[in-house]
């Protein structure tokens, strides 16, 4: 298991950064799934196919806990508050787990294999991504379905929440991008444009901008309020496995991977290591779609993620690469 870490800048007057090796975090035997951030950036959690999540201390990089479950671990949210964590395995379990003391609070099932999981800004739902087309809204409180979003035609990969939590936004496999009114649990409109599957995802800070990411080598700008698309950016040579928009919003970094034939359990595509340094990590400006920087990236990469303050970016992957970038 390898995670790699960025320094980013910043300033909204973005200079390009340069990059250098700095640390490996080993703790994964096998392949990891994500990476994500506690709201305050002072932990980080990490799933794998080895059937683990790991919490780690982002000022020792210490293992903190190893959460087990029986099969292998897809996706995984924390709460806003950074006391509570879930993860959702390959065979549909969803464990609720307590930070601190590494404890399971809860064990529910979802629907179908899960591909991804949010929790929305003010802790009240669990939205759940899954192979049957259906998005899942879990009251966590009540501990039950809340609300259940039809409108995708295949797999659902991705999702994100708004910044103030009324609208959630999900990716498919249809390569349909579909915006969602929380409250309602309504669509508010379907945005068509990609060729191939959605596999990455992400509001603007302002929340007034979506962008997506497919294997069809694009990267998207929509307009939130509109639909409409703001900026295709095609500068990636490979499938966009991972995007994140940075808080001060002047930029997005999105990793480029390549996809094997093969496919693993449940039809998770596996990426190839033949040609590991061929795929880039890009940053561009959201709206003109110009290239700040090039970095090296990783084309087993599976997923990224960013600190709230912007200071920290994380990419999980199986490369044994590992970077740290400056805006100097």
């Amino acid at each position: 298991m390898i995670v790699v870490f960025f320094v980013v800048s910043t300033s909204t007057a973005f200079a390009g950064p340069v990059f250098e090796k700095i640390k490996t975090v080993k703790g994964h035997s096998e392949d990891i799934r994500q990476v994500i951030f506690s709201s305050d950036g002072r932990k980080m959690a990490t799933c794998s196919d080895d059937k683990n999540v790991i919490i780690w201390d982002t000022t020792t990089w210490k293992q903190l806990k190893t959460l087990e479950q029986k099969e292998e671990v897809r996706a995984i949210a924390f709460t806003p508050d950074g006391k509570k964590l879930f993860s959702g395995d390959k065979d549909k379990v969803i464990f609720e787990w307590d930070v601190t003391s590494g404890e399971r609070v809860n064990k529910f099932k979802a629907y179908n294999t899960i591909s991804d999981m949010k929790v929305s800004p003010d802790g009240k739902y669990l939205a759940i991504a899954t192979d049957d087309k259906v998005i899942a809204l879990w009251d966590i409180a009540d501990k039950s379905v809340a609300k259940k979003l039809k409108g995708h035609t295949s797999d659902v990969r991705r999702l994100a929440f708004s910044p103030d939590g009324s609208k959630l936004v999900s990716g498919g496999k249809d390569n349909w991008v579909i915006l969602w009114s929380v409250a309602s649990g309504e669509k508010i409109r379907i945005m068509k444009g990609h060729s191939q599957e959605i596999d990455a995802i992400a509001f603007s800070p302002d929340g007034k901008y979506i962008a997506s990411g497919a294997n069809d080598n694009l990267a998207t700008v929509w307009e939130t309020e509109t639909g409409e698309s703001l900026n295709i950016f095609s500068e990636h040579g490979d499938g966009v496995r991972s995007l994140v928009w940075h808080p001060s919003g002047a930029f997005i970094v999105s990793v480029e991977g390549k996809i094997g034939v093969a496919f693993g359990y449940w039809g998770v595509p596996v990426r190839t290591s033949a040609d590991a340094k061929s795929c880039k990590m890009l940053i561009w400006e959201p709206k003109s779609g110009k290239v700040l920087t090039t970095l090296p990236g990783d084309c087993n990469v599976n997923h990224i993620s960013i600190t709230p303050d912007g200071k920290l970016l994380a990419t999980a992957s199986t490369a044994v690469t590992i970077l740290e970038y400056r805006n100097k």
